[in-house]
């Protein structure tokens, strides 16, 4: 029997997909191999006060000196074929703890959880 996320996100998949963008506060970003923005949920933009996504900008750009030292990334090893869907589990992901800066340079402390999705990263970040 599927646990009540499967199970929700198998039959309301458009109401995940709208709260993850639109509603909530939680960050969410697509990175290259060069940690590069790709995507990015508004709940990054809400949260850095931007009004256009920032593709391509180094996600070291919105750190603070040094932190990105101390945001772990699991080790880039190309998985074959490419993940597609939830049948993956967990995947290769890291945790670390991070202090962000806004454009005025204010801090904003988050938990992320960093994924190998065998061709680019996918970053979840929300405050602690």
């Amino acid at each position: 029997m599927l646990n009540v996320q499967n199970r929700l996100c198998a039959e309301f998949p458009e109401i995940f997909q709208n709260y993850l963008d639109q509603l909530s506060r939680i960050v969410i970003l697509l990175l290259d191999q060069g940690k590069n923005i790709l995507d990015c949920n508004n709940g990054f933009l809400q949260e850095f006060g931007l009004a256009e996504k920032p593709f391509g900008t180094n996600i070291s750009d919105f750190m603070g000196d040094g932190e990105i030292n101390n945001l772990r990334f699991p080790d880039f090893i190309p998985l074959r074929p490419p993940l597609r869907g939830a049948a993956h589990g967990m995947l290769d992901h890291q945790k670390s703890e991070i202090n962000f800066v806004d454009r005025v340079r204010e801090k904003h402390a988050l938990n992320c959880c960093v994924f190998n999705l065998g061709t680019h990263y996918l970053l979840f970040g929300e405050k602690f």
